[in-house]
C-alpha cells in the first residue's frame, strides 16, 4: 500500500458527514485518512467527529486552521454554495487538492477565480 492521502473536511453537514466522511472512513479508509474537520457549528463539527469516529482528528471552527496544516493534501468542500468560491480559493492557495460539492460557485466570476487560484 502507497501512501495514504490525507483529507480535510470543510463543512460538516450532510454532505461532509454522512457522504463524503463516511466513504473516506469506510470504504476508502486504506486509501484516504481524514485528519481534519472544520465547521463554524461547534456542535455539528463534535456530531461528525463521534458519528465517524474521529476523535484524533483535529475539528476546527476557522476552516483556515486547518488549511494552514502542511500535513493534509486534499480538502473536501461541502459549505454552502455561496461560500464555496472564497473556500476553494483560499484552499487552493494553500496548496491543496480540493473537491467542491456543486455548484462550482454561485457566479461565472466565482468559478473563473477558482480556476485562477488553481493556476
Amino acid at each position: 500500500m502507497g501512501k495514504r492521502i490525507r483529507f480535510g473536511i470543510i463543512g460538516t453537514g450532510q454532505r461532509g458527514t454522512a457522504a463524503y466522511g463516511r466513504l473516506l472512513t469506510g470504504m476508502l479508509a486504506e486509501e484516504a485518512e481524514v485528519v481534519a474537520l472544520a465547521d463554524i457549528n461547534p456542535k455539528r463539527l463534535q456530531a461528525a467527529v463521534e458519528l465517524l469516529g474521529l476523535e484524533k482528528a483535529a475539528a476546527v471552527t476557522d476552516y483556515t486552521q486547518l488549511l494552514a496544516d502542511e500535513s493534509i493534501d486534499a480538502v473536501i468542500v461541502t459549505t454552502p454554495d455561496f461560500t464555496h468560491n472564497r473556500v476553494a480559493v483560499d484552499a487552493l492557495r494553500a496548496g491543496k487538492h480540493v473537491l467542491c460539492e456543486k455548484p462550482l460557485a454561485t457566479t461565472v466570476e466565482g468559478c473563473q477565480q477558482i480556476l485562477q487560484a488553481q493556476g
